[in-house]
């Protein structure tokens, strides 16, 4: 969609409308549960995160309530489910709320462990680390398909 190409160029703001108004769409027309309303309720919360600053908190607010969503939608360890829940501890760890993002971390390992296995790429790789706090666990340089396999 639109919304997903203006947010991959980092216009966040532009992105944020276009979701909103996906968002309204999808809610009008196929209800408040719907898969698409909630992905497009999640991908709203991050154009709202990407945007930083006093919009952390309408962030959180958003990805909260399409984590929900999709937990009742969807089920606790769907990958759409975890992805929001991936989203929701940056938005905390970037608010400063570290203790509460670990804890929501510790359990999204966990549920990734049970999704996909402990030897998936998606569980080895673990929750997306591309915001400042530093890595925990060492890494390996060269390409995914060259680096030895931790068992978890």
């Amino acid at each position: 969609t639109l919304a997903y190409v203006l947010k991959k160029l980092g216009r966040f703001r532009e992105s944020e409308e276009h979701y909103r108004a996906c968002h309204e769409v999808h809610r009008e027309t196929m209800g408040p549960e719907h898969y698409e309303t909630l992905r497009t309720l999640s991908n709203l919360g991050d154009a709202v995160l990407q945007q930083g600053g006093a919009r952390l908190t309408e962030a959180e607010a958003l990805l909260r309530q399409a984590y929900e969503g999709r937990t009742r939608a969807l089920r606790p360890d769907h990958p759409d489910t975890l992805g929001t829940l991936d989203k929701l501890v940056r938005c905390l760890d970037t608010q400063g709320e570290h203790a509460r993002a670990e804890e929501l971390e510790t359990g999204l390992l966990d549920a990734m462990r049970r999704a996909f296995g402990p030897e998936d790429d998606k569980t080895m790789a673990g929750p997306s680390r591309n915001w400042r706090r530093p890595v925990r666990r060492a890494t390996v340089p060269g390409p995914p398909s060259q680096r030895p396999r931790a068992r978890l």
